[in-house]
């Protein structure tokens, strides 16, 4: 489940509801900081993950801000989501890529890791980017932080064709894309 932040302990509460009925754990994926607020300001939200927690569900970061280009380029077919990203990233291509150093997503996760830390007393063990978004530095980042895992890649598009209205869209998955969360696959690929 992603996208939980700031000022959401109630959709927490309802999802947490609905997974115990089931008699199913859930993983969500909590993004630190968002214009209305950072989730070590919110109490509420703060005490239902830890209750969450011990009921069995887990938690991970997810990005900093959830910007669309925050951490990489996200899958291509998701920038059909939003005509603004698409614009964007094919006015602004290369400022776009540009922008995804070393430096610049150390920063970025570092941010999102010390708020997750004040919130939880522990930092995030995974990593789940905004948007399907990745970036061979984003992995070197992570690793370097302590992150010990990321689930970056979308195994299967069907569910966001089913939000974009195609109903009826086939069950499909991507060969050559893991369904489990990965130990940083694409580092090798980077190294100098």
């Amino acid at each position: 489940n992603d996208d939980l932040t700031f000022g959401q302990s109630a959709e927490l509460e309802r999802m947490r509801a609905f997974l115990s009925e089931a008699g199913v754990p859930g993983t969500f994926f909590v993004v630190p900081i968002r214009s209305i607020g950072r989730i070590d300001q919110d109490a509420d939200l703060v005490a239902g993950v830890r209750q969450a927690e011990r009921d069995g569900h887990e938690f991970h970061q997810h990005g900093t801000r959830h910007a669309t280009f925050e951490c990489g380029i996200p899958e291509l077919s998701m920038l059909a989501a939003s005509d603004e990203a698409r614009l964007k990233f094919e006015e602004e291509r290369f400022e776009i890529e540009a922008s995804h150093t070393l430096e610049a997503m150390t920063a970025m996760l570092a941010e999102g890791r010390e708020v997750w830390r004040t919130a939880f007393g522990a930092p995030s063990r995974g990593f789940r980017p905004g948007w399907g978004s990745f970036c061979g530095n984003l992995y070197r980042a992570a690793d370097a932080l302590g992150f010990e895992w990321i689930s970056a890649r979308i195994v299967s598009m069907t569910s966001w064709r089913r939000n974009f209205g195609e109903w009826d869209a086939p069950m499909a998955f991507r060969n050559g894309v893991s369904p489990t969360p990965s130990r940083f696959p694409e580092t090798a690929i980077f190294e100098i």
